[in-house]
């Protein structure tokens, strides 16, 4: 069981800004209301782990994906 229970209710306004930093680095695009993923743009910068398995152990890979999105 959970020491924190956290509500994702009161973290809405962080959330539309994460998905609007997202949109404006090109990464997802918005469609009839909804957000989108742009795996091609992200491919051409990023390597997806699950993609090429034999990077899961990388560091440096890990560092320059997910954690640069969500660096200021």
């Amino acid at each position: 069981m959970p020491a924190v229970l956290t509500r994702v209710s009161e973290y809405i306004d962080e959330i539309i800004q994460f998905v609007q930093k997202i949109i404006d680095k090109g990464l997802a695009y918005e469609s009839n209301g909804s957000v989108y993923f742009n795996v091609p743009e992200f491919a051409c910068k990023h390597t997806y782990c699950k993609l090429k398995p034999e990077s899961a152990k990388n560091i440096a890979l890990a560092n320059e994906g997910e954690g640069a999105l969500g660096s200021t």
